[in-house]
């Protein structure tokens, strides 16, 4: 049946998930959608923490923060030489 060839052929795993068990049970176990969603997480702790480190280091910007971590690994490689 054409349901059968959809799933088989064209459906991506969310279309699948969600023609066997309905929207909620595509959302809750899409691995591409908790992905994007543990990829967002990610994203926004760095941002947080990221500007933390500049407050706490009383820095300009993230480029400062930049700077600063690899002047310090240039060091300590430097001084391993």
């Amino acid at each position: 049946n054409l349901q059968d060839f959809y799933n088989a052929n064209i459906a991506n795993i969310y279309s699948l998930f969600n023609a066997f068990g309905g929207k909620k049970f595509a959302e809750k176990y899409d691995p591409n959608l908790q992905q994007v969603k543990l990829s967002n997480a990610l994203h926004a702790k760095n941002k947080e923490f990221i500007s933390k480190a500049v407050q706490i280091l009383g820095l300009k910007n993230k480029y400062e923060l930049n700077t600063s971590i690899i002047s310090k690994i240039h060091k300590t490689i430097k001084s391993k030489l």
